[in-house]
């Protein structure tokens, strides 16, 4: 590119370090950051003489995009924030809808996100061979998974075992309780030979992708 230095134009390569801008080639003034020999430098006490007689690029902190839940940020670089555009305030971590023309610069707001969708795995229970219980891709399937339900829980993608009346819940038995209409933790023996409590075994395991 082009550049000018005291009134000098000739041709010069713009260094280029990752998370940083070089917009100014100048001397550098005490405690700036400067780019020299393909390193950020700043100048100290004890090399203030000799480096800021030497004009070098400036060194800046490149703007980061940020990552805001819910929003996308598509534009390259930050700008002034026009009349109903949404912004990024780095102060709150928030957006916000812009009710006249901004001064400053900041990040601007694209569009809304759509929420992603992930989708979820349900893997049959049955026995296996020796007798226990574990979880199957299909009916068909030969294939069971390498943990027991009883260590399901361990598995950080699990998120519950569905029962047979399609209830999710994180035991793979659940206790409900016909008079109150919900799901109890505790029972007893004479309650379940009653019918006061109807014992519920999971069908399924349900993971994340």
């Amino acid at each position: 590119m082009k550049f000018g230095y005291k009134g000098v134009a000739f041709d010069m390569d713009k260094p280029e370090v990752k998370g940083w801008e070089f917009k100014e080639y100048r001397t550098v003034k005490y405690k700036e950051k400067y780019y020299e020999e393909d390193s950020i430098s700043i100048i100290r006490d004890w090399d203030w003489r000799c480096t800021s007689r030497i004009p070098h690029w400036i060194a800046t902190r490149k703007p980061v995009k940020p990552v805001v839940e819910g929003w996308a940020f598509l534009e390259d670089k930050i700008r002034r924030a026009k009349q109903d555009e949404f912004y990024y305030s780095a102060n709150s971590n928030e957006v916000y809808r812009a009710i006249y023309d901004h001064e400053s610069e900041c990040w601007i707001v694209t569009h809304k996100r759509e929420p992603k969708v992930r989708k979820v795995l349900r893997w049959i229970i049955k026995p296996s061979n020796d007798g226990r219980l574990r979880c199957y891709e299909n009916d068909n399937s030969g294939n069971a998974s390498n943990m027991l339900i009883s260590s399901l829980v361990d598995n950080r993608d699990f998120i519950g075992f569905e029962l047979e009346d399609g209830n999710i819940l994180s035991n793979s038995i659940g206790y409900w309780d016909a008079e109150f209409k919900c799901y109890v933790d505790c029972v007893k023996q004479c309650d379940i030979e009653s019918g006061k409590i109807e014992v519920r075994h999971a069908t399924h395991a349900m993971f994340w992708e």
